[in-house]
C-alpha cells in the first residue's frame, strides 16, 4: 500500500515554478468617502503555471466585468497592494480599448491577456513591472502596466 502511494506522487507531474508569487486583487467602484485600500478584496495567489491557470480560468474576462470594477495581478514584494505609490519608480503604461459591440470586445480580452502572459512570465525581462490591472468602464477597459 506504501509503495503504491509513493509512486502516486511519483507519477503526479512536477509543478511549473514562476520567478514570483503573483497576488490577484478585485474591487468595486469605490464610494467617495471609502479608501481605497478598504475597497480590495484579495481573491488569489499563485507560485505557478498551474496554479496561475487554475486562477485565470475562473475569472471573468475584461469584456464581461461590470462598469467600475477593477482586477489587479500583483507581483508579492515586501507585501505589495495594488498601490502604483508602493512600487519602484510608481509609474504605469495604459492602454485602452473601447466596449463597442463587435470584434473590439475580442481585442480586449486577448490585449489583457497577452499583457498580464508576458509580465507574469518575465517576457519583458523587466522585474521592474510589478502589477497588471484592468478597469471596465462604461465605454472602455483600461489596461495599466
Amino acid at each position: 500500500m506504501q509503495q503504491q502511494a509513493q509512486q502516486a506522487v511519483q507519477a503526479q507531474p512536477k509543478a511549473h515554478a514562476l520567478h514570483n508569487v503573483w497576488s490577484v486583487y478585485f474591487t468595486e467602484k469605490v464610494a467617495k468617502d471609502a479608501t481605497f485600500t478598504n475597497t480590495l478584496t484579495k481573491v488569489a495567489s499563485f507560485a505557478t503555471v498551474e496554479q496561475f491557470a487554475y486562477v485565470y480560468s475562473r475569472l471573468k474576462r475584461p469584456s464581461q466585468l461590470p462598469a467600475g470594477t477593477s482586477v489587479y495581478f500583483v507581483r508579492e514584494m515586501l507585501g505589495s497592494l495594488p498601490v502604483w505609490e508602493h512600487h519602484i519608480n510608481g509609474g504605469t503604461y495604459q492602454f485602452r480599448r473601447y466596449t463597442e459591440k463587435s470584434a473590439k470586445v475580442q481585442r480586449i480580452d486577448r490585449t489583457f491577456e497577452r499583457a498580464l502572459f508576458a509580465v507574469i512570465s518575465e517576457q519583458l525581462q523587466e522585474p521592474i513591472i510589478s502589477a497588471v490591472q484592468v478597469t471596465a468602464k462604461s465605454d472602455q477597459c483600461q489596461i495599466s502596466v
